[in-house]
């Protein structure tokens, strides 16, 4: 499997956004304080903060310059710019978004993030992506967030097919206490 080497560029505590930045991947996990006290925050609200990120973090990248955030038929996001299109995944759980836009075109990207539920029925859960229904509460929510993140950056659904990807990157994301998450990059 191959590595990359993450470099975080700003984490200014826990309410500001983690960014991160290597060859293959730009990636922002960003805590939005107006939903802090809600469990279940607006959907669609949510996905607008996503967009406006997204939309954010692709003006940065291309030093300005508005990049065009679209979805393909199947619902993943894409950035283009000019004749560029970048791989793009948006993920949100609760009050906390993720991004993430590929560096290349000939790349895709996933993520995902979850709020560690413990009264979430694990075992029923681990079993549906062929986990074993001991394993832990934290090993669990890993999991399913390597699941997520592979199936958003593949469209690869079977958890036996996942187990044959090679990412070229994987990196275990910086959020809140009480949440995990992880972003995958593959070739396309």
């Amino acid at each position: 499997m191959g590595t990359s080497t993450t470099f975080r560029m700003r984490r200014a505590g826990p309410i500001e956004p983690s960014v991160y930045c290597d060859r293959t991947v730009f990636g922002v996990v960003h805590v939005l304080k107006e939903y802090q006290d809600m469990r279940r925050p607006p959907r669609q609200e949510m996905s607008v903060a996503a967009h406006d990120i997204l939309s954010g973090l692709a003006k940065m990248i291309f030093e300005g310059r508005e990049g065009m955030v679209t979805k393909d038929q199947n619902g993943r996001p894409w950035v283009t710019l000019g004749d560029q299109s970048l791989a793009a995944s948006i993920s949100h759980s609760r009050n906390v978004v993720a991004v993430a836009l590929a560096t290349r075109p000939d790349l895709t990207v996933g993520i995902d993030i979850e709020y560690i539920d413990l009264q979430r029925p694990i075992a029923e859960l681990a079993a549906q992506i062929d986990m074993s229904a001991s394993i832990d509460v934290h090993g669990f929510y890993e999991g399913w967030c390597q699941y997520e993140a592979l199936f958003k950056a593949t469209g690869v659904l079977d958890p036996d097919q996942q187990k044959h990807l090679s990412p070229l990157a994987e990196i275990l994301l910086d959020v809140p206490a009480d949440f995990t998450g992880k972003l995958v990059v593959c070739s396309g």
